[in-house]
């Protein structure tokens, strides 16, 4: 079974920066499926990577350099995407969903 990690919800410390660094060095030293991209090509460390989406959130680094957003311009790399759940999910038909647009 795995860990539970529990973080403060100010995210943007140097102490932060390192737990996340260790979980994607984790990810990607254990397991396959972490190295693969969306077309199924594993990425191994020193290859150029795909091309990288339109525009990216470079995080910065260890010496606090803000976020800033990037325009890659067709440029390779390899890059990590993150998702959040804001709440538990609710299920609606489309029937709800047109309901909910009418004046």
């Amino acid at each position: 079974m795995s860990k539970l990690h529990t973080r403060s919800p100010v995210t943007n410390s140097l102490e932060d920066s390192g737990v996340v660094r260790a979980w994607l060095k984790s990810c990607t030293d254990h397991h396959e499926l972490c190295r693969k991209t969306i077309s199924g090509i594993l990425v191994r460390d020193g290859l150029p990577g795909n091309a990288l989406p339109t525009r990216i959130i470079e995080v910065g680094d260890d010496r606090g350099t803000p976020p800033k957003l990037v325009a890659t311009e067709g440029q390779m790399g390899i890059y990590l995407a993150l998702s959040y759940c804001w709440g538990t999910t609710q299920q609606s038909s489309q029937d709800d969903e047109i309901e909910h647009l009418r004046f």
